[in-house]
């Protein structure tokens, strides 16, 4: 995935006395986004998302362009990194765990999915009195389209990326409901924080309003697609056609 982003050592440089920040395509991966501008700068951007919202945006693009086998990979991608980014949030705010604690606690079942959505899933039910289970339709069309080699249709397709929408929307929701502000937030610097305790050099810091993260998240999964449509452009260089869109 190419992220648009500025060259944050152009502000440092004057052309005809204005900053003129040179925008630049950065690849995307779970840390820093490394880049060189024309000028000879390379410089690093720190991503600050989680990796399930650009999972499920790149999901929706894949949709908007008829590749469904990949948007359906891509947004059962975004629900598995869903479910390890409540995972962690649910042990470091319910249980007081630590980030060394917790990391320890989930690489042994990091690899194994099945394994990790039964914590998700017996974790949600405990401190949130929810669960959060895919529909048997959804579940099928995923496994045939990761395992079989299934080419999922337009419709099917569109209909397992809205239940994963209101999946993470609606347990998001509830996990907001049951904490208090502060202690999510302590969460999110204690993820910040393993981040840059890893990284020596300078970088600059960037989020994205994804579909769902975007402030203007509505719960409407037709509405908050159609806002990624009209962002795009911008964030990822991307322009979606407006003929193009849900069926």
């Amino acid at each position: 995935m190419k992220i648009v982003t500025a060259c944050s050592k152009c502000l440092f440089e004057e052309t005809s006395n204005k900053p003129v920040p040179e925008i630049c395509l950065a690849d995307y991966d779970e840390e820093l986004c490394c880049y060189q501008c024309s000028k000879g700068h390379i410089t690093y951007t720190r991503i600050q998302n989680d990796r399930y919202e650009l999972l499920f945006d790149s999901s929706i693009i894949a949709y908007f362009d008829d590749y469904y086998r990949e948007s359906v990979l891509n947004a059962s991608s975004s629900l598995e990194s869903f479910y390890e980014y409540m995972i962690k949030a649910m042990l470091f705010i319910f249980k007081k765990m630590s980030m060394e604690q917790i990391d320890d606690f989930y690489k042994k079942f990091k690899s194994r999915s099945e394994c990790r959505e039964g914590v998700f899933q017996a974790l949600s039910k405990v401190y949130l009195d929810k669960d959060f289970f895919l529909t048997n339709k959804s579940k099928k069309l995923r496994n045939d389209t990761i395992h079989n080699g299934y080419f999922p249709k337009n419709k099917e397709t569109l209909k397992y990326l809205k239940e994963i929408y209101t999946i993470i929307y609606d347990c998001f929701g509830v996990l907001m409901k049951n904490v208090e502000t502060l202690e999510y937030v302590e969460f999110c610097f204690a993820l910040q924080k393993k981040i840059s305790d890893k990284h020596s050099q300078f970088y600059a810091n960037m989020y994205i309003p994804t579909v769902l993260s975007d402030s203007t998240i509505t719960g409407d999964f037709e509405k908050d697609i159609d806002g990624l449509k009209k962002r795009s452009s911008y964030m990822y260089n991307k322009k979606i056609d407006d003929k193009v869109g849900v069926e």
